[in-house]
């Protein structure tokens, strides 16, 4: 099971998990052996329950060792940086949940004292909703980022010290600094992004590198490019768009066959929501759970299905009605006739 961007939705993510039969009915965790979870980054940032996720997600590692794996995403990348460089570009709704939490009061009343705006999950969705239907784009409200731009920046730079000596002490930044940027299990590669274009040397020692230039903060390097850069796999957009040759070029240096990624929630269909495939290799797991729109990729065997949480797919049909209807769970590969591509 593969999972996108998160994004601080703790109830989305609860319910994918219920759907995925993660949790039962009793609402206790299983992960069973011979199952896989996969959790393509951005845990944080947008949602309300940033903390929540990451607890949840860094509880779940510990519970289901070598059934989990957790991948950095370029909202992580960007917490790291802003609190190592002390720039001014903290996520207000990442800080106030920590800030609402047991040992986080002295951030919360800082936060509270200099109004820092927050929008809350539910009235981010339903503001990004909104912005697509009127504006085709995913905007958050005028009023939000007028506040937020408001704020001083020295009062940003204090907030995130504040947030990041809460961090160390729960445990969330050394967690954070550790995890990987890509995977292999099987012949599938997994990346937040995508397979940086122009490595050669494969995931581990892609791992090894990451890490260390994390760890010397060198934010200059293309590699920990938090924004689009195609060299980047927390970043990378459109690495497919050169076509199937060099994508298989691209792949022959991982080791791979097929790959699974987020960041992109509108990539190869031009559909927020909609997961997608091309040529059987590469595989959109973002459903944009910041919309909500909630599902998840299902891969057994050679068969990729991608589910859909009953809430997210009301949204998607009201949003996009023009389009065939999302269903409960459709299969993406193979492809057979009468199949629905989107």
């Amino acid at each position: 099971m593969v999972v996108g961007d998160i994004h601080g939705c703790l109830e989305g993510f609860t319910r994918v998990m219920q759907l995925a039969s993660f949790i039962d009915r009793k609402g206790e965790w299983r992960i069973a052996p011979g199952e896989h979870l996969v959790i393509c980054g951005d845990m944080i940032d947008e949602g309300a329950s940033s903390r929540e996720v990451v607890f949840l997600i860094r509880r779940l590692t510990e519970e289901f060792s070598g059934r989990v794996t957790v991948l950095l995403g370029n909202h992580e990348l960007l917490l790291l940086r802003t609190l190592a460089t002390g720039d001014d570009r903290l996520n207000w709704e990442t800080a106030r949940s920590w800030g609402r939490a047991g040992g986080g009061e002295r951030l919360g009343e800082y936060l509270d004292r200099h109004q820092v705006p927050s929008l809350g999950t539910s009235h981010l969705q339903t503001c990004f909703q909104q912005s697509l239907l009127e504006k085709r784009r995913d905007d958050y409200p005028e009023e939000y980022v007028s506040a937020c731009a408001a704020i001083p920046t020295a009062v940003a730079r204090q907030a995130a010290a504040l947030l990041g000596d809460i961090l160390e002490k729960d445990g969330t930044l050394p967690w954070l600094k550790r995890l990987p940027v890509a995977a292999k299990i099987g012949t599938w590669g997994f990346f937040h992004g995508g397979p940086p274009c122009g490595w050669t040397a494969g995931v581990a020692a892609l791992n090894r590198t990451f890490a260390a230039l994390l760890e010397q903060q060198r934010w200059d390097h293309p590699l920990l490019d938090p924004y689009a850069g195609r060299e980047s796999p927390v970043a990378a957009r459109h690495w497919w768009q050169d076509g199937e040759e060099a994508v298989d070029r691209l792949f022959e240096a991982y080791g791979m066959k097929q790959v699974a990624f987020g960041h992109s929630p509108g990539a190869l269909n031009g559909l927020f929501g909609r997961l997608a495939q091309r040529w059987g290799k590469i595989f959109k797991a973002d459903t944009y759970f910041s919309l909500g729109i909630e599902g998840y990729l299902e891969i057994v065997g050679d068969e990729v299905r991608a589910v859909y949480a009953e809430a997210g797919r009301r949204t998607f049909n009201r949003l996009y009605k023009d389009q065939p209807e999302l269903p409960p769970a459709e299969r993406l590969w193979p492809v057979r006739k009468g199949d629905d591509q989107a």
